[in-house]
């Protein structure tokens, strides 16, 4: 009977432990190089300061077998006391997204004197379709788009 308990436990653990989503972002000091994945997107970006701009350069990779079309990548730099100090949306990827094929992005702020960014959110809007470019794309999820945010250190 205990025997029968435990590998019954094993066999739960193992398939609820494969049902979830793991959101991947790290924590490295700010304007260093930074990293999210989930689901069907790994971002990677750096932020850098000259004076009073800031640049935002980086790539979106689809992770997925799916296109993804009509992809935006929204980034708000956010000061110390969580005021949006700069927005920007990059919205220049190509029609849809291939499978696992870097695509590089970049935004540029120009801060007022003296303004100090401390951490920038991320936002991100995209719909999965079937196929790629120059075939009519079949959206899987109809008209509905997949959103995400996310957040790190400048």
């Amino acid at each position: 009977m205990t025997r029968q308990f435990i590998i019954f436990m094993l066999l739960l653990l193992i398939v609820t432990g494969c049902a979830t989503s793991h959101k991947e972002i790290d924590n490295n000091l700010p304007f260093s190089s930074h990293h999210f994945r989930y689901e069907y997107l790994d971002v990677t970006w750096q932020a850098e300061r000259n004076g009073d701009d800031i640049t935002i350069t980086g790539t979106v990779r689809n992770i997925r077998s799916h296109y993804l079309l009509n992809m935006d990548l929204t980034a708000r730099l956010m000061s110390e006391q969580g005021n949006i100090i700069g927005r920007g949306t990059y919205a220049d990827f190509p029609e849809s997204l291939a499978p696992d094929k870097p695509v590089p992005f970049h935004l540029k702020y120009h801060l007022l004197p003296g303004a100090q960014g401390k951490r920038v959110y991320f936002s991100y809007v995209y719909w999965v379709v079937t196929e790629g470019e120059g075939v009519p794309p079949i959206r899987i999820y109809q008209d509905i788009p997949n959103t995400g945010t996310f957040s790190s250190p400048l």
